[in-house]
């Protein structure tokens, strides 16, 4: 059950923190498009976005090592919680 438990846990909070990135992420991107000044200038909209590509990249790159942590804690606890499970069921319907 402990397993079990880290698993969703674990889950459960990297998927609030997702949720919370990909909407900063979003709503910074979406202030980029959005600025009056760069509305009439592609040139100008153009470098505000390889501006942000560049500011975000750092943040992209946390990202993908936090995941990879989080999913290898999750499908660890979680396949060890379902195979202790398995064996304790498979224990019990063989028992006399």
């Amino acid at each position: 059950a402990l397993l079990m438990l880290i698993s969703v846990v674990v889950f459960v909070v990297f998927e609030i923190y997702k949720a919370f990135y990909s909407s900063r992420t979003l709503l910074r991107f979406s202030d980029v498009l959005n600025k009056p000044e760069n509305r009439g200038s592609l040139e100008k909209l153009v470098s505000e976005i390889e501006r942000y590509n560049s500011d975000e990249r750092g943040s992209t790159i946390r990202f993908g090592r936090i995941w990879r942590v989080v999913f290898g804690v999750t499908v660890l606890t979680g396949l060890s919680a379902a195979a202790i499970l398995g064996w304790a069921l498979g224990r019990s319907l063989l028992a006399p």
